[in-house]
């Protein structure tokens, strides 16, 4: 890789769900390569999709100068965000504004595509998220390094893939499977060219899109939230905190526990909700997770277009279930879970302009499916 315009290498900024976390994983492998003097600033969060990463990665791209590297590993969890329910188009989407911001700022873009374990047992199933991806990739120009050379030359010698996965989502992080994404890695990052034209043309081509952080919250309580990852402030949702913002709403971050809550916000006159806020318990590992909730595409009435305040109060939902997004439930509480007390707040909305609103609903099948899925999740949940 060459050397930063300032004599420094070049910085690297992770962005990825769990495996890109997991202890002696491929991350670990990576730096051992690269060595002391490689800077590597790891933001990625797991159990969500790339809405996440665009939250972790705005709020450090003033951190990053022209030329740093982006590595963006969220693919696997963008398929099983999709599996469960959501639009491959707006998970596809939010990967285009990685491109775009790569793009803006001058940095360069690396996807690392991970596939959770079936898709390795056998012949690869049709899957539109990862072909749009693929299209997408091919479109921009951008050359991404994948799991599947690496894992199917182990199944070919005989590697049994219980020997390469722990769960179905995970891989174990033996040193020699590590150290092979590593090289693949390192391999890619010498001949990494920066986002051109076809880039700019492939992701979010509108001059005047812009994609922000709104936190631009109404005066009142905060809560803090840190730990080995993260330095949040948080907005209690209990006592309704009002955002000011202006653009169409993609999603919201917040922190949340294994309560049995819900949250509905208010836009004007329109009210969507309620929105399970209750975490997958076997995800919040001590008192609280940091989580996304996606709003493109998820609701009847879409785009949800901002054009001031938006109230983001607690749902006491009674006639009818809350809506339960992919890693959330909505289930008794038992005797002692972690993350039971944890009132759940509010920490930013993802907010993008400039960029025309088209949106053609599901088609009849597919509203069908979708229902049909959410009905036995939330039976699944009871």
């Amino acid at each position: 890789m060459d050397a930063h315009p300032t004599g420094l290498n070049r910085r690297i900024f992770i962005v990825g769900g769990s495996n890109s976390i997991l202890r002696n994983g491929w991350t670990y492998a990576l730096a051992d390569a690269l060595g002391p003097d490689q800077p590597i600033t790891n933001l990625s969060c797991g159990a969500a999709s790339t809405l996440m990463g665009l939250f972790r990665f705005l709020g450090q791209i003033d951190q990053c100068r022209p030329g740093d590297v982006v590595i963006w590993e969220y693919a696997l969890n963008d398929q099983n965000h999709c599996s469960s329910g959501q639009s491959w188009q707006v998970l596809v989407r939010y990967v285009k504004w990685m491109i775009r911001l790569c793009h803006d700022h001058g940095l360069l873009f690396l996807p690392l595509v991970l596939h959770q374990r079936s898709w390795h047992n056998s012949t690869p199933p049709t899957c539109p998220y990862y072909r749009a991806l693929e299209n997408l990739f091919q479109a921009a120009g951008i050359k991404a390094v994948s799991d599947e050379p690496i894992i199917r030359a182990r199944i070919r010698g005989g590697q049994s893939i219980d020997k390469i996965f722990a769960d179905p989502v995970h891989l174990r992080n033996g040193p020699k499977l590590m150290a092979a994404f590593a090289r693949d890695i390192v391999a890619a990052l010498s001949g990494l060219e920066p986002l051109g034209p076809k880039a700019l043309q492939a992701s979010i081509p509108q001059p005047g899109a812009t994609l922000t952080l709104a936190t631009d919250f109404a005066a009142g309580e905060t809560l803090t939230f840190k730990n080995s990852i993260v330095n949040l402030i948080g907005h209690p949702i209990q006592q309704s905190p009002g955002l000011t913002c202006k653009g169409k709403l993609l999603g919201l971050i917040v922190v949340t526990g294994t309560a049995r809550t819900a949250l509905e916000l208010k836009i004007g006159s329109q009210v969507i909700g309620p929105i399970s806020t209750q975490a997958f318990p076997a995800h919040v590992s001590k008192q609280w997770i940091l989580k996304q909730i996606a709003v493109e595409g998820q609701f009847p009435k879409t785009p949800i277009l901002a054009e001031g305040a938006i109230t983001i109060r607690t749902a006491t939902p009674r006639w009818r279930r809350p809506y339960v997004q992919n890693t959330y439930v909505w289930s008794p509480v038992k005797p002692g879970q972690n993350g039971a007390e944890t009132r759940p707040s509010v920490v930013a909305a993802l907010i993008e302009t400039g960029v025309p609103h088209h949106y053609e609903p599901p088609k009849l099948l597919a509203r069908i499916k979708l229902k049909l899925r959410n009905t036995l999740r939330r039976l699944a949940n009871r």
